[in-house]
């Protein structure tokens, strides 16, 4: 994953990951998810990512197992 984000940083330039998740997917245009949904830019969508899987991952492994 890492590859792919250093090709796409190589190809766009590092000002690419300032675009804003829901005007890059264009889910601004449904006129319900800019209600709902925070328009945050990739950089910032990508840490949300990552610290959800990180908080997943450590809750996971501390559940007793039975």
């Amino acid at each position: 994953m890492i590859l792919i984000i250093y090709v796409i940083t190589g190809i766009f330039g590092p000002t690419f990951w300032d675009k804003k998740i829901s005007t890059f997917t264009h889910l601004d245009r449904i006129p319900q998810v800019p209600q709902h949904v925070p328009n945050i830019g990739l950089n910032e969508s990508f840490m949300v990512f990552g610290a959800s899987g990180l908080a997943f991952n450590i809750f996971s492994r501390l559940r007793p197992s039975h």
